[in-house]
């Protein structure tokens, strides 16, 4: 799992959010699979959504490189 975590500029009030990936596939050159959660500077997992009262956000939320399509896309 990797801990990344990215800060507005200045003029966008210098904010930082935090997110972990985990790795599902990876196909060096070729296919990368992983899910991205929002979590603390710590790494756990939150939910923005849940701070600010909102509807469900998605948890994980799987992601996929587009050099291919999404497994759940391709045709059956």
């Amino acid at each position: 799992m990797s801990l990344l975590a990215m800060q507005a500029p200045d003029h966008y009030g210098g904010g930082r959010t935090f997110t972990t990936w985990s790795y599902r596939v990876v196909e060096a050159m070729a296919r990368l699979e992983y899910d991205v959660r929002f979590a603390d500077p710590d790494g756990a997992t939150n939910t923005p959504c849940a701070r600010a009262s909102r509807p469900a956000c998605p948890t994980p939320c799987h992601t996929w490189s587009p050099s291919r399509p999404s497994p759940a896309a391709a045709p059956r």
